[in-house]
């Protein structure tokens, strides 16, 4: 088993070994979507909401490169939020995918049970590329392009709400849980990605066919290009846009 360090001008996490794949220069536009916590109403929306959206069968596979700073409010009051799927907590119904402030953990909501990966393993103020692949009652979560987290859950049913977004859990200001940071290279799919499929995205940028593929790399407006060849727009509410993107140098062996 190769060991591997990543080094590059981009400040990308450390990764775990796996069996000497090279993670590939590759380049990631000049910009990213800029998320800036809780102080400013933030979302994406895709025009269909059907890729993003969970109900209590449904396969489903979604990740991104993101770069997100340390919170400083402990349990899940200011947590990250990745995806809200049609969740609604009081009702007890659909699904909402996070990472929990301080320890770095991934969360994921079925209804209101919240199952929690091990501390530490999305690295903060670093680009790191994570993934959630959910088939039955089976959750794994992947961080750069390795399973990190394997979990049985109980599966909820859509809560009915029609809402869908990405970046945050609630509308308005306040303790809304947004994420705070940088995200390039959102995608999401009704089907269940393999392991493989998903180390190739992390290492080589080959993604296979999806439903929404966001690259984030518009740099200016409020419309996130669907790269997916299926046309479903996401409508950006709090545009801001970064020059901090991932890695653009080759790691090393």
């Amino acid at each position: 088993m190769a060991t591997r360090t990543v080094t590059n001008s981009r400040n990308v996490a450390p990764t775990r070994s796996t069996a000497g794949r090279r993670l590939n220069m590759r380049s990631f536009g000049s910009s990213s979507f800029n998320w800036r916590g809780n102080t400013v109403e933030q979302k994406i929306v895709p025009t269909d909401l059907t890729p993003i959206t969970l109900n209590a069968t449904t396969d489903y596979s979604v990740g991104a490169w993101i770069h997100i700073k340390q919170k400083t409010v402990t349990g899940d009051s200011d947590s990250h939020t990745f995806v809200n799927c049609n969740f609604n907590f009081g009702g007890n119904l659909g699904y909402l995918i996070q990472i929990r402030p301080i320890i770095g953990n991934l969360s994921f909501y079925s209804g209101n049970t919240n199952y929690l990966s091990g501390a530490n393993v999305v690295p903060y103020n670093k680009w790191c590329h994570i993934a959630f692949t959910l088939t039955g009652t089976t959750l794994k979560g992947y961080v750069n392009g390795a399973l990190v987290w394997t979990k049985t859950i109980t599966r909820k049913a859509d809560s009915g709400n029609n809402e869908g977004k990405i970046g945050t859990e609630s509308t308005g200001t306040g303790s809304v849980r947004r994420m705070a940071g940088q995200m390039s290279q959102f995608f999401s799919t009704k089907t269940l990605l393999t392991a493989e499929q998903i180390a190739d995205i992390y290492y080589d940028g080959k993604y296979p066919t999806l439903d929404i593929y966001y690259k984030l790399d518009e740099g200016t407006g409020a419309s996130a290009v669907d790269s997916s060849g299926n046309g479903n727009t996401g409508t950006i509410t709090g545009n801001s846009w970064s020059t901090n993107v991932p890695m653009t140098t080759r790691s090393t062996v």
